[in-house]
């Protein structure tokens, strides 16, 4: 039987550092499989190794072992044509720190990802999505222009204008305040669903989690349920 092309498996990953002459163990022979349009938490103490798991899971991080599949693709034994094409189309990545560029405005870091990838008509397809997340009269501000959770709306909108098939957050609220964090991961939640995308985030924030489908802790490099 085949796997969708967005079914996700991770197996037998274990990621490890050597300094010297000792080896940290950060992910101990970790297995699990993300089913399309789901969504996933994975939650753990700072050090747990939870953002290094999403990192290997997007595609940023070779594991020391263990292989990551797109359907029946292996994300680490792709060529470079390949993994280029999966960060412009398949993945949109929303960072703790939005990682906006500063001397850009609004609209040209949402357009950003569609000149990237080129894609026709992104001046429009960027306003459809600015609007999308509340921010249509700040098209033309300068990042520095906006309050924490504006920012972390552009973010959102950089992720998902290219309508990618995998989402994932990293500490998506770490930054904000309680009432703007419930403000800002209620737009993530509906537009993702509204894109029909696969969702995973890493959170300390228990209450978000709990939205999702599924809820895995990472504790000493293993998970539990």
């Amino acid at each position: 039987m085949k796997h969708n092309q967005h079914h996700i498996a991770c197996e037998n990953v274990s990621q490890s550092y050597r300094s010297g002459f000792s080896s940290t163990v950060v992910l101990d022979d970790i297995s699990l499989n993300i089913e399309p349009h789901s969504s996933l938490a994975i939650t753990g103490s700072s050090g747990s190794g939870k953002s290094t798991l999403l990192h290997i899971l997007s595609g940023l991080q070779k594991p020391t072992q263990g292989k990551i599949s797109y359907g029946e693709l292996n994300l680490y034994g792709w060529r470079t044509r390949q993994k280029r094409l999966f960060f412009r189309h398949t993945l949109g990545m929303i960072y703790q720190q939005h990682h906006l560029v500063m001397e850009m405005s609004v609209l040209q870091n949402v357009m950003l990802p569609l000149k990237i990838a080129k894609i026709k008509k992104a001046k429009a397809k960027a306003l459809d999505m600015i609007e999308k997340v509340g921010l249509a009269q700040y098209s033309h501000y300068l990042p520095s222009m906006l309050s924490g959770g504006q920012k972390q709306r552009v973010s959102i909108a950089r992720a998902l204008v290219t309508n990618p098939k995998v989402v994932v957050a990293d500490e998506p609220t770490g930054c904000l305040d309680a009432k703007t964090a419930e403000s800002v991961s209620n737009l993530m939640f509906d537009l993702v669903k509204d894109q029909n995308a696969t969702l995973i985030i890493a959170t300390h924030d228990l209450d978000l989690a709990k939205r999702c489908n599924n809820h895995l802790k990472i504790i000493n490099g293993k998970i539990t349920k």
